[in-house]
C-alpha cells in the first residue's frame, strides 16, 4: 500500500504517505553511530500496518545499546507519527564488516 491511515485527536482521519514515514525512520537510524545501513517498510493493510526495520551494524558497534536506541527512539517516533503506540514492529539487526562512510 502507498498510504497509511491514522486517526488524529479530532474526529477525522489523516493519511500519511508510506514513504514519508519509512524515509524518516531510515534517516534517523542511519544517523546513529555504529549503523552502516537501514531499511524500513510498512506491511499489511493501510488501516492495520506493521513496520519492518532492518539495520546493518558495524562490527565495533554496541549491539545492545543500538537495539535499545532504535526501539526507544526511532520506533517510538514512528508510532507517535502514526498516533498508534501499539503499532506492531519487527526489528532485524545484522553485523556487517563494512564501516559507515559518515561519522555522527
Amino acid at each position: 500500500f502507498r498510504r497509511v491511515l491514522f486517526r488524529s485527536s479530532g474526529a477525522g482521519r489523516t493519511t500519511l504517505a508510506n514513504g514519508a514515514l519509512t524515509d524518516a525512520v531510515v534517516g534517523e537510524i542511519e544517523g546513529y553511530r555504529g549503523v552502516n545501513s537501514a531499511r524500513a517498510r510498512l506491511i499489511g493493510d493501510a488501516e492495520d500496518p506493521e513496520l519492518v526495520v532492518t539495520a546493518g551494524l558495524e562490527e565495533s558497534a554496541d549491539f545492545t545499546a543500538l537495539r535499545q536506541r532504535i526501539e526507544t527512539e526511532a520506533l517510538t517516533h514512528a508510532r507517535q507519527a502514526l498516533g498508534n503506540m501499539a503499532l506492531p514492529t519487527q526489528l532485524d539487526l545484522t553485523i556487517t564488516t563494512k564501516r559507515a562512510s559518515r561519522v555522527t
